[in-house]
Formats: C-alpha cells, sequence, structure tokens
C-alpha cells in the first residue's frame, strides 16, 4: 500500500464529507482525471431521512444502500443495509481497477457498507492497486480496512 496516492475525509455526519468528496470528483473531472467510484446520499420523505442511496460516479445509476423498516439484512441503527447492492457496487469498483481510470473515489467507508464483506475486499483492493484513492471515511468506524 502506498499512503501517498490515499487521500480520505473523515469527521462526524453533517459536516460536509460527501459534499466535499463530490465537489473534489467535480474538480478532478474538469481538470480532465477519469474517477470511478461512487458516492452515497441520504434519501427523505416529508422532511425524515428514511435510507441512503449509492450513486455510481461512473454510469450515475442509484442503487439502494440502506432503508427504514424489516426486511433481510445487517440492521445498523434503524436502517436495514442491502447487502446485495453494496456487492454489486463492490463488483463494479473492482472491474474499474482494471480500467484506465486513475482515481477511485468511495463516499464511503461506514458501518453500512462495512457490513457486505465484498465492500470490504474491494476497499482492500483498492488501497493495494497502482490507482489514487479517495475515501470518505465514518468517524466511528471500526475496521481493519480503516487502521
Amino acid at each position: 500500500m502506498t499512503s501517498s496516492r490515499i487521500a480520505a475525509l473523515t469527521g462526524r455526519p453533517g459536516i460536509g464529507k460527501t459534499t466535499a468528496f463530490v465537489k473534489i470528483v467535480e474538480l478532478l473531472r474538469k481538470d480532465g482525471v477519469n474517477v470511478a467510484g461512487f458516492y452515497s446520499r441520504e434519501v427523505c420523505e416529508r422532511g425524515l431521512r428514511v435510507g441512503f442511496e449509492m450513486v455510481d460516479l461512473v454510469s450515475g445509476n442509484v442503487s439502494t444502500l440502506a432503508w427504514v423498516g424489516e426486511g433481510r439484512g445487517p440492521r445498523v441503527g434503524k436502517y436495514v443495509v442491502n447487502v446485495f447492492n453494496v456487492g454489486n457496487m463492490s463488483k463494479h469498483m473492482r472491474e474499474q481497477l482494471e480500467t484506465d481510470v486513475e482515481v477511485i473515489a468511495v463516499d464511503e467507508i461506514g458501518p453500512m457498507e462495512l457490513t457486505a464483506p465484498q465492500f470490504v475486499e474491494t476497499v482492500f483492493e483498492i488501497l493495494n492497486a497502482d490507482k489514487l484513492s479517495l475515501f470518505t471515511v465514518h468517524y466511528a468506524a471500526k475496521h481493519a480496512v480503516v487502521e
């Protein structure tokens, strides 16, 4: 792992990690840098947060990360994580490692994403790849991948 090729933003929820992440990705692209990965965004209904989605930086496709309520999958707080979707996003990021992508960008490494074994494996692959990488890291993330 070459730490000079890795940038990470961390902090408590709501301080602007994702906003900064998206701005950095936009600036890189404006300079002609090929960026792949995903960012997460809140889903609100009637002013209440009901879930999170992942937005693919290459295709723009949106998939559910976690949702309030009942369902199969690991529970993180009041949310049920869609491990299948996290796995699919992870697979897509691994595929991007084999392309001319210059930067792999991941928002975020957090408790929800870390419930998916494929995600953890993918982050390790990104960290060891010959690519630049940008991450946001949840302030309470406790896992070998962030240490």
